[in-house]
């Protein structure tokens, strides 16, 4: 039973980690703060936007590598830190007009492809 921590600190990463892979997913559902109506003068706005949400996540998988000592590769680099890095770079994908504008974009082409 000397492990039970070790073992339930890995479980929690591995969740944590396709939590963070979801929130990031460019191609990914909404999530439940999709409904969530404006924070101005609301009971709820002290509730996380998604941003919030996903840096949140990515500090707990952060934490746990960390703890579990499972962070850092061979040449010295963190893993946590690249993680931290490529959902930055997602998160522009993920923005609403821009997911829209290549979802029209897509569509185009999709149509002009089935004319030919």
């Amino acid at each position: 039973m000397d492990d039970a921590h070790d073992v339930l600190a890995a479980l929690r990463l591995g969740w944590s980690v396709a939590e963070m892979r979801g929130r990031n997913r460019p191609d990914g559902p909404p999530g439940e703060v999709i409904g969530m109506p404006d924070r101005v003068d609301h009971p709820l706005r002290i509730e996380r936007g998604k941003t919030e949400l996903r840096i949140e996540i990515q500090s707990v998988v952060a934490e746990l590598a960390q703890e579990l000592r499972v962070d850092d590769a061979s040449d010295g680099t963190s893993f946590s830190a690249a993680l931290g890095d490529k959902t930055q770079l997602l998160a522009h994908a993920r923005a609403p007009k821009a997911a829209d504008a290549l979802r029209q974009a897509l569509d185009i082409l999709q149509h002009a492809r089935a004319d030919q």
